[in-house]
């Protein structure tokens, strides 16, 4: 089987997350099962820091339709299931009906996995406008009532401050601590590092458990669903639903979508 596994970071710039994922997933996935690992085009978000990109919807929505295409290019080289590796999991509901193959994402993964752990689960992440975008999340997935309001590390965090605790990870742990003990403090069954990175950081250095509340895996628990994902819908024809949610485009509109892309892609809007 093949995963591919699409983050919202530009791997170029943060090369150490890139590594650490890999490394990740050969501790969780199954040996014949291999995992590629993609970023976002290299220079997407410039040099700016990427979360003061994409929490406005113009730039996300013209700076992230990337992900989009790759999801069809990784069905057709091949793979089997695709990973949305970002709380952000940028359009979703979009990709799920542009192909055929499971698509999980790290919100939707853990949020689930959270409910079987305990009634009320707690998120930590790195910014107060990631923590807003993660709320809007949780109410679309319907788990409002199950979570707890999402706390911010203080001091808040950029990308570029999160890559360097890979080296230096002592700082980001004890706040990290500091805050999920809040969280339980609000009766948090379960707490979810909410950030790829900081999951990532805290994996690596085995933060597995607060005050006797676990502390989740979120790649690992990403990498696991997509995998079972994957086995379901290979032995079983599990797949998104087509009536409803998730309906694909017959031929004659996607033959309007590829005439209009050739001549309007969407990249190419005009904002000055």
């Amino acid at each position: 089987m093949r995963i591919w596994y699409q983050t919202m970071a530009d791997i170029s710039r943060y090369p150490e997350y890139g590594d650490s994922l890999r490394r990740r997933a050969a501790g969780i996935l199954r040996g014949d099962t291999e995992l590629d690992v993609h970023g976002v085009a290299e220079g997407t978000y410039g040099d700016l820091p990427p979360v003061s990109v994409s929490i406005h919807p113009l730039a996300y929505h013209v700076l992230l339709d990337q992900v989009i295409g790759n999801a069809i290019r990784a069905e057709r080289e091949g793979c089997q299931v695709i990973a949305l590796g970002s709380y952000s999991e940028p359009h979703l509901r979009v990709i799920r009906s542009a192909v055929d193959i499971p698509v999980v994402s790290l919100a939707e993964s853990t949020l689930l996995t959270a409910m079987m752990l305990g009634r009320k689960a707690g998120l930590v992440t790195v910014t107060k406008p990631v923590a807003w975008m993660i709320e809007h999340h949780v109410e679309d997935h319907g788990l409002r009532d199950r979570v707890l309001p999402v706390l911010v590390i203080e001091p808040e965090l950029t990308e570029d401050e999160l890559n360097a605790s890979f080296a230096a990870p002592g700082p980001l742990i004890s706040a990290f601590r500091a805050t999920a003990r809040r969280a339980i403090d609000g009766y948090a069954d379960v707490i979810i590092p909410a950030e790829g990175v900081l999951s990532q950081v805290l994996s690596d250095h085995d933060v597995t458990s607060i005050d006797g509340v676990s502390v989740m895996d979120c790649v690992a628990v990403t990498l696991a669903h997509a995998e079972m994902m994957g086995v379901l819908h290979a032995a079983t024809g599990l797949i998104q639903g087509r009536r409803w949610e998730y309906p694909m485009v017959g031929d004659a509109i996607r033959t309007r979508l590829v005439e209009h892309a050739a001549t309007t892609p969407l990249s190419s809007a005009r904002l000055g």
